[in-house]
């Protein structure tokens, strides 16, 4: 349900069956950054890359990490690094962090969306059990209050649109091809950035930005607490409840509510995809606009905290722990 737009009903983005080894990257389990990029682009770039790596059996087992980098066009740029007996628990997860080198790379930006990807390789006696690759692009933001936002030193104007995530005739079902098409003519026609009006991107809008060179500005929802324009059944019906007990969410515990849990899959997304430039932590928030105060202040502080006093916040900066309250 939603409040003012057909959102489409049942399975109408990509469901991915993911068969693995037991012992495997975990869903989501590398986090990269090159914290120094600013400073380094033209010389050796450290790439910092933190792996998480899941052990399903019934038993501790002992694993191995190994590391590269290579440009779009398979071409090794980095030299391998691994690490040895990791120890992971049963059940459980272990996490490696490793530092790698490239020298001048391409910068990503909206004019030259270079990508570069990260293949991790888990060992376990020898033998290769999972693969797993991640894709980013080597580019650094910032904000400035007199001139605004900036990307790889250089000022850049947002020129953007809201999109919601239909295909208009085609409706809500996200085809790629599609999704490509629509990217491709909003760059044609000057626009640099889009604005997931007002919910979550799915997978596919994600990879075609980062292939065409859009910003992108991810929204976790379309309000906070309370209903708009009378709908009780829009996202508020859900907002402050738990998950209950009989959830099988990955990640959901049963005293987690809604909120919680909707952002927190968000954000993780977000800083392993490294697409988004831009993070919204709802559209146009009810409280003020349906003339109710009471608790505002409780729930703006709860759902941008640790990012700002506002609902925007750059991803760039986001650690990858993120404890919603």
């Amino acid at each position: 349900p939603s409040s003012r737009w057909y959102s489409g009903s049942g399975i109408y983005r990509d469901v991915t069956l993911v068969v693995t080894d037991p012992v495997h990257v975990a869903k989501n389990g590398t986090y990269v950054t090159t914290p120094d990029l600013a400073e380094q682009k033209d010389g050796a770039v450290d790439v910092q890359i933190e792996t998480t790596v899941q052990n399903d059996k019934g038993s501790d087992t002992a694993a191995s990490v190994r590391t590269t980098i290579e440009d779009a066009d398979g071409r090794v740029v980095s030299d391998a690094v691994g690490q040895d007996n990791v120890s992971v628990p049963a059940g459980g997860t272990a996490s490696v962090s490793q530092t790698l080198t490239v020298t001048r790379p391409e910068l990503w930006d909206c004019e030259n969306p270079n990508l570069y990807y990260v293949k991790t390789e888990i060992l376990s006696g020898g033998k290769v059990v999972d693969t797993y690759e991640t894709e980013f692009g080597f580019r650094y933001i910032g904000y400035d209050g007199a001139t605004g936002f900036q990307l790889n030193g250089q000022n850049v104007k947002l020129k953007g649109v809201c999109m919601h995530h239909d295909q208009g005739a085609l409706g809500a079902a996200s085809y790629r091809d599609a999704v490509y098409r629509q990217v491709r003519i909003l760059k044609e026609m000057g626009c640099n950035s889009i604005r997931s009006s007002h919910n979550a991107p799915g997978r596919v809008l994600i990879d075609v930005c980062n292939e065409l060179g859009m910003l992108l500005m991810d929204e976790a929802f379309d309000g906070w607490a309370y209903a708009k324009n009378g709908n009780t059944c829009d996202f508020s019906k859900y907002f402050n409840q738990t998950l209950g007990e009989e959830n099988q969410l990955l990640g959901g515990s049963a005293d987690k509510k809604w909120y919680q849990f909707t952002l927190e899959s968000l954000i993780t997304f977000v800083m392993v995809s490294k697409e988004a430039s831009l993070q919204s932590s709802g559209f146009c928030s009810a409280q003020p606009f349906c003339g109710v105060y009471s608790g505002y202040s409780l729930l703006a502080d709860a759902t941008t905290s640790p990012f700002s006093s506002n609902n925007t916040v750059f991803v760039d900066d986001v650690p990858k722990s993120i404890p919603i309250k």
